[in-house]
């Protein structure tokens, strides 16, 4: 597509950012590119505006700032900055736009058709005062022949096959943006999701933000369909990718346990750095969500629930047969706990390339607990050559083993988890293949007390 950049539009767009009063006035305007938020391209056209900090009260009208002025702008977002004002129309001018996210924002007016069909990618979930319309179906003009289409719909009506050539659903539901930015990719809640169920997942996606969780990109709720839009991953699920061959081997000891990093993460904001907590109630591999790097997203919010300090928090069971913490069949109660558990399960399960299953069970036999370390591992990866990846799949087994403890209050949290997934040191001298489950199980006694006082452990000491 052709770019705009000459001098003076340049020097336009310079004049609009400083005017909105949203930048230190006493920055370079030369060096507009260097702000915070902004980026340019290799002309000095600036092409993203990705701002998350509240201005002063009396600077957050959206209005403040010209967006007529910015016309090679592929990127605003604008999430979380509490702006009023009226719904900027004007967006529909910028030619080159292609992501919009205006989310926990107080702006009022009208979704107009004309934004509708003409921005590729709206995100505005939880923006405006007014309800979302009933119905999210995009202008069926001749663009619906395009191949590939470049907008969504979710009009019943509608009869358009999908990727798959075996779907049998209906109603059938596509949804293809441009994948010159961003690709896109639905979930297809209709088979299984109530419509509570699917506000709470819309609720609490739109409230995250961490580079481990999926990130929501729209949405759909229609009488007769529902479907969420979020980051297209494109290794699909963890339990998709270790369970086929070919993609398992790809799947690295270094990447594994970049996964269980990367869940700990995840589970340890959603439980420590959200006001309430949210607990996932749900932590499966199947929910864990991979990108082209394999690097983790954790997804399906769609049983998560607030965790009130004030209340009992009992509630029925939900989650998936094998990953459920014990403890929930017979107190009702969920705490974070519960997700530990469930990350215990999944990091096991990534190790060894399939679900644990009854070996949980068995970790008390004496059978099970002299079993050797790389046994357990996952076959279709050599034993890691690194003293590095030993070391991290040793302290990656002991965690875990301290996660799935059947007695809730002696599981860590996952605050902890995360910091001595990253920080702790395990000292190696003895080989992995030397090493018996029962040695981890050793560690796995003193977890606790080890993660507080930071001291090394030294696997010499367990022969």
């Amino acid at each position: 597509m052709p770019i705009s950049s000459n001098l003076s539009s340049i020097n336009e767009e310079r004049h609009a950012l400083l005017q909105s009063g949203w930048w230190n006035h006493n920055l370079s305007i030369s060096r507009h590119c260097e702000w915070v938020g902004i980026t340019c391209n290799e002309a000095g056209s600036v092409t993203e505006i990705d701002l998350y900090d509240p201005p002063s009260k009396e600077l957050r009208r959206i209005q403040n700032l010209n967006l007529t002025a910015f016309p090679n702008l592929v990127v605003l977002d604008l999430y979380g900055m509490g702006l009023t004002g009226s719904f900027p129309t004007e967006v529909t001018t910028l030619k080159n736009l292609t992501y919009l996210y205006l989310t926990h924002n107080h702006l009022h007016g009208k979704f107009l058709p004309k934004i509708l069909s003409e921005l590729p990618i709206l995100l505005l979930a939880k923006t405006l005062k007014s309800h979302l319309p009933n119905y999210c179906s995009f202008p069926t003009s001749s663009l619906i022949s395009h191949n590939p289409p470049n907008f969504a719909s979710c009009d019943p009506s509608l009869q358009i096959q999908t990727n798959s050539p075996t779907s049998k659903t209906k109603p059938i539901i596509v949804i293809i943006f441009p994948i010159i930015f961003i690709i896109l990719c639905v979930i297809l809640l209709a088979l299984y999701f109530t419509r509570s169920n699917f506000r709470n997942e819309v609720k609490m996606l739109t409230e995250i933000r961490h580079k481990n969780i999926v990130k929501l990109h729209g949405f759909c709720l229609h009488n007769r369909c529902m479907f969420l839009v979020y980051q297209y991953m494109e290794k699909g699920s963890l339990f998709y990718v270790l369970n086929n061959d070919v993609e398992a081997k790809e799947l690295n000891w270094s990447k594994r346990v970049n996964i269980i990093k990367g869940m700990a993460h995840a589970l340890s904001y959603m439980h420590h750095d959200c006001t309430p907590p949210i607990i996932h109630r749900d932590v499966t591999s199947s929910n864990v969500l991979l990108n082209s790097q394999l690097e983790a997203f954790v997804s399906d919010f769609g049983t998560a629930r607030l965790l009130d300090p004030d209340s009992s928090n009992q509630t029925l069971v939900v989650g998936t047969y094998g990953y459920i913490a014990p403890e929930l069949a017979y107190t009702f109660i969920v705490t974070e706990k519960c997700d530990v558990y469930s990350f215990g399960v999944v990091a096991l399960e990534t190790l060894m390339g399939r679900h644990p299953g009854e070996l949980i069970s068995s970790l008390s036999n004496p059978t099970t607990q002299n079993m050797l370390l790389k046994d357990l591992l996952d076959s279709r990866l050599p034993l890691p050559r690194f003293q590095k990846d030993a070391q991290d799949i040793m302290l990656v087994v002991a965690i875990t083993l301290a996660c799935l403890c059947s007695k809730p209050k002696f599981r860590p949290s996952m605050l902890q988890v995360a910091k001595e997934l990253s920080s702790f040191k395990l000292s190696l001298s003895l080989p992995l293949h030397e090493i018996l489950i029962h040695q981890l199980m050793t560690i796995k006694d003193t977890i606790q007390v080890s993660m507080k006082s930071g001291n090394q452990m030294h696997f010499s000491s367990f022969q």
